[in-house]
């Protein structure tokens, strides 16, 4: 299990790899330094895995963090093919009904800052103006897809007939020789229609052509 924690976890913690967090932490001070002239409340996160089967702990990694309208941003470097700084925000990775689709989405109509090649506040400060219109947009995204999948399971358990899988997230429903399935995913709920049975006979089209009943009258 990988899980981001802050300074005060980090230091009650005891690590299994003592001598790669000696490494990683001695590489990132540097840049922690040139940070915060800019970013004066920069603090530092720190990935962990946890061995659920060993019960030990490892560092993985750590990023520099800080918060601005409530949201948390972090900001990388990169040397090759030169020097280049990237601030991005941390908190759409918590958003439970999106997808790469959907921040693809949320970056529609907004205009893309210039690569910051040397740090300023006023780079940082457009970056994270950019970030926060691309996250609220993710918000709204996410919102509205969780909105349509709860609209979508309304509407089933009004219909009796249809046959849940045992987490609720999946099911179908068998009429006339048609087979409905749904399965909730991350963003929205998928569907299929096929049919269930074939037949040959004008009793067999008749069948399957029957009119159809509304969900109000079914559930009567």
């Amino acid at each position: 299990m990988m899980k981001w924690i802050d300074r005060m976890l980090f230091d009650d913690l005891v690590l299994a790899n003592s001598n790669q967090t000696e490494r990683i932490m001695r590489d990132i001070q540097p840049f922690l330094t040139e940070v915060l002239p800019f970013i004066p409340d920069a603090v530092l996160q720190y990935r962990i895995y946890h061995d659920e089967t060993e019960h030990t702990n490892s560092l993985e990694s750590v990023r520099i963090c800080f918060v601005r309208n409530a949201i948390l941003f972090s900001i990388s470097k990169q040397t090759y093919p030169k020097i280049t700084y990237r601030i991005f925000c941390c908190d759409d990775e918590e958003l439970q009904h999106t997808d790469n689709y959907s921040r693809t989405k949320a970056h529609e109509g907004l205009i893309e800052p210039q690569r910051i090649g040397k740090l300023s506040k006023r780079k940082v400060e457009e970056w994270i103006e950019y970030q926060t219109q691309y996250y609220r947009n993710l918000v709204r995204i996410d919102i509205e897809n969780n909105r349509s999948i709860r609209e979508h399971i309304a509407r089933l358990e009004r219909i009796p007939d249809v046959l849940w899988s045992r987490d609720r997230q999946s099911g179908t429903i068998e009429r006339h020789g048609l087979s409905y399935s749904f399965q909730v995913e991350r963003t929205g709920v998928s569907e299929n229609i096929r049919l269930s049975r074939f037949g040959h006979s004008l009793d067999d089209f008749l069948e399957m052509a029957r009119p159809y009943e509304p969900e109000a009258e079914q559930a009567n």
